[in-house]
């Protein structure tokens, strides 16, 4: 690592061997990923801490976490000065900014895909056939007792592991909010359904309708007024869900 003598000594009892094989470890690791397509080590400073970073007159920083950050940002990029300091003090919005798009990114992308299976495996929780009844029924069971935070570990290291390497922390936290809420919102759509008088599907078969007719004119119609409640709360509760992805480095 091409440091002066100074930054050396600043960060001796980190052990650079140590820091730098950790880094060589982690090569997967999204945060890493993004590091290295950006071109730059952005870290955030304040400057009221002198323990840590100080702002010289020249405009330059010096301190610990000011050599930390050089030392990764040539661990991996390969040059000490691809440093982007951020005064959190006055800098903060572009963090919250970014964050921000990031969480309606993934919740918007994990509710499509929710609400998709979900209702596939509503329907599937009230066919006729028994094949598809039991699918449908092991399907909830097994992902609505699993905890989140197991899904989304599972779905960013668990499926790279199993050679798809293309999962990205984005990906591992929308496959695990999608698998966890596609089951309880099929509970939704199933009780919303179900929650019908009888006599609104034996009125529907008596005039000649199909049994898919029935669903789609008659039955899903007034359904849906009364799932609407509860579907709204269990998104709002995968949009706050999205805050589990810093356990894969996802950041928003």
């Amino acid at each position: 690592v091409d440091l002066t003598p100074g930054q050396q000594d600043g960060i001796t009892r980190l052990g650079i061997q140590q820091l730098l094989t950790e880094v060589t470890l982690v090569q997967s690791d999204g945060t890493l990923a993004a590091v290295q397509d950006a071109g730059v080590v952005r870290c955030g400073t304040r400057d009221a801490l002198p323990g840590f970073a100080v702002l010289t007159p020249e405009g330059d920083h010096v301190g610990f976490d000011a050599d930390f950050c050089r030392v990764i940002a040539a661990a991996v990029l390969g040059d000490a000065t691809a440093v982007e300091f951020v005064d959190l003090e006055t800098g903060w919005p572009q963090f919250l900014l970014s964050g921000l798009v990031n969480t309606i990114r993934a919740a918007l992308f994990a509710m499509v895909l929710a609400t998709a299976i979900g209702f596939v495996m509503a329907l599937g929780r009230i066919a006729r056939n028994r094949v598809l009844r039991s699918g449908a029924r092991g399907y909830v069971e097994i992902f609505r007792s699993v905890p989140l935070l197991i899904f989304i570990f599972f779905a960013f290291l668990g499926l790279q592991d199993l050679g798809l390497t293309w999962v990205s922390p984005f990906w591992g936290v929308v496959i695990g909010l999608t698998a966890y809420n596609s089951a309880v919102l099929a509970e939704i759509f199933r009780a919303g359904i179900l929650s019908l008088d009888r006599g609104q599907s034996e009125a529907a078969a008596t005039i000649g309708l199909s049994y898919w007719q029935s669903m789609r004119l008659v039955i899903l119609p007034q359904a849906i007024r009364r799932m609407t409640p509860a579907i709204v709360a269990q998104l709002a509760t995968l949009t706050k869900d999205t805050s589990l992805g810093y356990v894969v480095g996802y950041e928003e």
